[in-house]
């Protein structure tokens, strides 16, 4: 079977736009990750209530991303692009999807597969999200290639991690086995596994965050304030709540905008999938496998019109 590959930012999406709502409701992990001191902070009851609020915030989003006025954050297409993958593995053609991202923040990665299946109503289809310092990454280029390689995309690292990781691919995985999509030409793995890679054009369109600030305070509607306004205060802004207005869920989402600049305005909709090389290209590749088609020496690169 197959193995379906994809980086994360501008390949199949753009998370500029809602870093700020996913970290913060992904509460225990952003503090856990980066602000241990506030973890007795974090109640059972406001856990649970932030948890509810990351759930219901994954479907309004995927709600907008599915009406006739999309919010961009996926790559338009993707998600038709991952349920012809579903219908694959089904098939046993495909045995998994993977997010192979140098992004650093896990919960990025997580938001998008949960995104992904919640339209599928599964979840097995991306069977491991690897971010930047994934283990298996680190641990292949600290015994190969050094540790200041650890970042880089190789056919080496991506062996490891599939056959080692969460989709426990056979040891006998070849480059034949793996499709990999990505807006960057890694040239070890591009090397590697020829015309299985394809090098996508970059999708780079940022949602509105004013439609997103309204999503947002809807997901949260049924949190307390009280608890959660003082931890993302001390997380994301001064630490300072001597104005009442800082316990407010407006006060939140203006300091989310004020580091969320020039994105789409609220009327912006993304460009049409119909249009785009990169989706036209994963189709190519789904295409192959549906058809048991051999391999071509043909390279998939997409090329800006001169």
């Amino acid at each position: 079977m197959k193995y379906f590959v994809f980086d994360m930012d501008e390949a199949i999406a753009e998370l500029y736009s809602v870093f700020y709502c996913i970290t913060s409701l992904r509460l225990k992990d952003t503090i856990r990750e980066d602000h241990p001191r506030l973890l007795p902070m974090l109640s059972d009851s406001l856990e649970k209530q932030v948890d509810k609020a990351y759930r219901l915030f994954v479907k309004k989003v995927l709600k907008e991303e599915l009406s006739s006025k999309p919010l961009g954050i996926l790559r338009p297409g993707i998600l038709q692009v991952m349920n012809s993958l579903y219908r694959l593995q089904r098939a046993k053609k495909v045995a998994h999807v993977v997010i192979y991202s140098n992004n650093g923040t896990m919960v990025c990665l997580e938001f998008i597969r949960d995104l992904i299946h919640e339209y599928l109503g599964t979840t097995t289809l991306i069977g491991e999200c690897v971010h930047r310092n994934h283990h298996l990454r680190e641990e292949y280029h600290r015994t190969t290639m050094g540790i200041h390689d650890k970042w880089d995309k190789t056919w080496g690292s991506l062996k490891k991690v599939l056959i080692e990781g969460k989709c426990k691919a056979p040891s006998t995985l070849s480059v034949h086995d793996v499709y990999f999509f990505d807006d960057l030409d890694h040239k070890d793995l591009h090397r590697a596994i020829g015309n299985h890679y394809y090098q996508v054009s970059p999708y780079d369109f940022k949602a509105s965050f004013e439609r997103l600030g309204e999503i947002y305070q809807s997901a949260v509607a049924n949190v307390s304030m009280y608890q959660f306004a003082p931890l993302i205060s001390m997380i994301y802004g001064t630490g300072t709540l001597s104005d009442p207005f800082a316990l407010s869920i407006q006060s939140i989402v203006q300091l989310f905008q004020a580091s969320t600049e020039r994105t789409a305005k609220k009327d912006d909709i993304p460009p049409p999938y119909q249009n785009d090389k990169g989706i036209t290209m994963m189709k190519h590749a789904i295409h192959r496998v549906r058809s048991n088609r051999k391999k071509t020496s043909k390279r998939h690169t997409y090329k800006k019109r001169a």
